[in-house]
């Protein structure tokens, strides 16, 4: 902490879990006058600003208290406009060797670099960077044509965690038992091993479990396709000549659907439309999932 009496506001913020959270809370309650329970529940939660109005003599002692027992927290001034992640996925139409071309000179990068970035899901990402940066960035970004650009606040953001490649018995065990600890639950719609974790149960994660090849997707920045898997039943002319018109495809092909054949029925695709999609499409008998995309169709 740097001189916290100069300021009148402060913040005490998390950084990461504490080794024994119970033991955390019950010596910081008192100082803070909150109860041992309630900020328990803001630790379990990883939540980033534990204290958005700690006065100045308390976190004199809060700092001296942290130091000892090296907790994982700073203390300081309220982030001036706070820090911004931001994001840039191609859309749905846009050719990513041209994008990559116009894009790496702009940035200062390699070109097969950012094609490779623009390639994952979540597309390429831009971390932690000051308010004016990130609005010059953002605005940069935005002039590019056939990129489509997502800002999101690290401190509030949620992230839900993904296999890369699929897992061994003995490491689901391990990543299951991380999990549980921290009672982080999945997904069963997205395939998300870990999902609405804050930054810091993130990074817990992500630590812990380093050879796992896990990958981490802000959902702001999370794009999905949906694919078209089944039917409940046969398929009607109707319903043949809506999904003929929805993918160009011949009626033909929706006689012969399984999960190891799908139809790609979506493209690029926020969560929240994703979810409602798979409704709508459950509500006139089709079995849909959705996969992570790096396009983006809905800016």
């Amino acid at each position: 902490m740097d001189g916290p009496a100069r300021h009148r506001t402060l913040e005490l913020r998390l950084v990461a879990l504490p080794q024994s959270p119970a033991m955390m809370a019950a010596a910081l309650a008192p100082l803070l006058g909150m109860s041992t329970g309630g900020l328990l529940d803001r630790l379990a939660e990883g939540r980033v600003v534990l204290v958005a109005d700690l006065a100045p003599e308390t976190a004199r002692r809060i700092s001296v208290l942290a130091a000892v027992m090296d907790w994982p927290v700073q203390i300081g001034p309220p982030l001036q406009g706070g820090l911004r992640d931001l994001s840039a996925q191609l859309a749905v139409w846009a050719d990513a060797e041209r994008v990559s071309a116009r894009l790496a000179p702009l940035l200062g990068m390699d070109q097969a670099a950012v094609a490779t970035a623009l390639a994952r899901p979540g597309g390429l990402v831009l971390a932690g960077l000051d308010p004016s940066r990130a609005a010059a960035t953002e605005g940069l970004l935005r002039r590019t044509r056939g990129l489509v650009v997502t800002a999101s606040d690290p401190a509030t953001a949620r992230h839900d965690i993904y296999p890369s490649r699929p897992l061994s018995r003995a490491e689901a065990e391990r990543l299951s038992a991380c999990l549980g600890r921290i009672g982080a639950a999945g997904d069963a719609l997205t395939g998300a091993l870990a999902s609405g974790l804050s930054r810091v149960l993130r990074d817990h994660i992500l630590s812990r479990c380093p050879d796992l090849d896990l990958v981490a997707i802000d959902r702001r920045f999370q794009r999905f396709d949906l694919v078209l898997t089944g039917t409940c039943g046969w398929v009607t002319r109707d319903l043949a000549d809506f999904l003929a018109a929805r993918t160009q495809q011949p009626r033909a092909r929706f006689e012969a659907l399984s999960p190891a054949a799908p139809v790609t029925l979506d493209l690029g695709l926020r969560d929240t439309v994703a979810r409602q999609f798979c409704g709508d499409y459950a509500a006139i008998g089709l079995f849909v999932r959705p996969v992570l995309s790096h396009r983006s169709g809905n800016p």
